[in-house]
């Protein structure tokens, strides 16, 4: 029986791999410093950007709109502007900032700016055409609105974003790793099928599952650059690349040394990670399930399917409320929407390419407008610190990882009651 080996078995390889990461982490930033330095040459700047998002704020005193853009060197930045000021979403634009203040650190965690937009230009792509298509599928403009997000990478409306916070969905709706995993799952599955007789007639000594994932991961790229290399899709791409490179060489998969060669590698080639939530939030979200397998291994497949989305569902529960805190009576159903999202999202899919996207619109239409009560569960920051460790230690010992469970339910019964303290 072939055993697959540990990624680091000596502190030889830990060495040489910080090096590596040391290396690359310090190319990276002497990039980032060198744009930034061209930024600061003088106290204001021209720049080339694309607008991610705009939304409209309003405060005890007045409203405002709030504009996200990504420069072309890759620095995400906001600005703001009068209500009156014509919309720019999905426009490229040639703004002037004001950097006096900038510093580097900012400049990579993302900033804001006073702006003037001297240019804008509409952005007019496939996506935009695929998006108009899909408002003639759907009457009712927030579904059409989530099947863009789902597909085209599109952001929610405000409005949308809160109400699928308090129902703990969010995750489900912004597309990232989960919805890449499903589509590089969906793929594998179909090209094994169309592959398998070929292969075994014409190329019985190729490796299937290393050329099926080959044309998986180029199908897959195509689809990241079609919809504009959004970051949370490019970590999972990266992620998903260095785990089967891993596998294919005879490496254990369902091991934390995986997550941590990912994760390390991500932040040294995308030094604004370290800043970024949404990274964090993944890799937690990563490290519970591999946590379950790890102390679940021999469990059949179909139990952890039902098993692994309430498990993450307990373990980041803590740390979201901790976060953003939003909560609902309606909140534990995101448990079941979980397990059923992946058979939703190639469903759809599935649907919309033959004619039929609005089959399920009755479906999303109760998820957008049923009753819902939220509210905000106060929970302190501080604990994310005793849980951290406490999710650490549950890696070693199957007691402390029902501990853990243990805890977390107790956070879940703390906020369905809280609205009654």
């Amino acid at each position: 029986m072939l055993v697959r080996l540990d990624l680091f078995e000596d502190k030889r390889d830990y060495k040489e791999f910080a090096a590596l990461i040391l290396a690359i982490l310090t190319i990276s930033l002497s990039i980032e410093f060198y744009h930034y330095s061209q930024l600061k040459k003088h106290k204001t700047a021209i720049l080339k950007a694309h607008v991610l998002n705009e939304y409209t704020k309003t405060t005890s005193q007045k409203s405002y709109k709030v504009i996200k853009l990504k420069s072309e060197h890759g620095a995400t930045f906001y600005t703001t502007a009068s209500t009156r000021f014509h919309s720019v979403k999905n426009s490229d634009v040639l703004i002037k900032i004001w950097t006096g203040k900038l510093n580097f650190l900012s400049y990579l965690k993302g900033f804001y700016a006073k702006g003037w937009f001297l240019k804008t230009t509409k952005h007019h792509s496939l996506r935009d055409d695929l998006a108009k298509k899909l408002q003639t599928l759907h009457k009712d403009s927030d579904i059409e609105r989530i099947y863009a997000a789902l597909y085209l990478a599109k952001p929610l409306t405000y409005e949308l974003y809160n109400r699928f916070s308090a129902l703990g969905i969010s995750h489900l709706f912004a597309i990232s790793g989960f919805h890449l995993g499903i589509l590089s799952s969906v793929i594998f599955f179909l090209l094994y099928w169309l592959y398998k007789v070929p292969h075994e007639r014409y190329l019985p000594y190729r490796n299937i599952r290393r050329d099926i994932f080959i044309a998986t991961a180029v199908l897959l790229s195509g689809y990241v650059y079609f919809l504009g290399a959004p970051s949370s899709l490019v970590r999972a791409y990266t992620m998903l690349i260095v785990g089967f490179i891993l596998y294919d060489r005879g490496f254990e998969v369902i091991s934390m040394q995986t997550l941590f060669v990912a994760a390390t590698l991500l932040l040294a080639l995308f030094p604004r990670l370290f800043f970024s939530l949404g990274f964090w939030l993944s890799v937690s979200g990563v490290y519970y399930i591999l946590l379950f397998l790890i102390h679940f291994k021999e469990l059949p497949i179909w139990k952890q399917f039902f098993i692994i989305p309430l498990w993450v569902y307990l373990a980041m529960l803590p740390i979201s409320l901790a976060i953003f805190g939003n909560f609902s009576t309606l909140h534990p159903l995101s448990i079941l929407f979980s397990i059923l999202f992946t058979l939703f999202y190639p469903l759809s899919l599935l649907l919309h390419i033959i004619g039929l996207g609005d089959l399920l619109d009755p479906l999303l239409s109760w998820i957008v407008h049923a009753p819902l009560e939220s509210y905000i569960v106060a929970l302190p920051s501080w604990i994310l610190i005793p849980y951290a460790l406490l999710s650490l230690a549950a890696l070693r010992s199957k007691k402390l990882f029902y501990l853990l469970g243990a805890t977390a339910f107790l956070v879940l019964c703390y906020a369905v009651v809280f609205k009654f303290l």
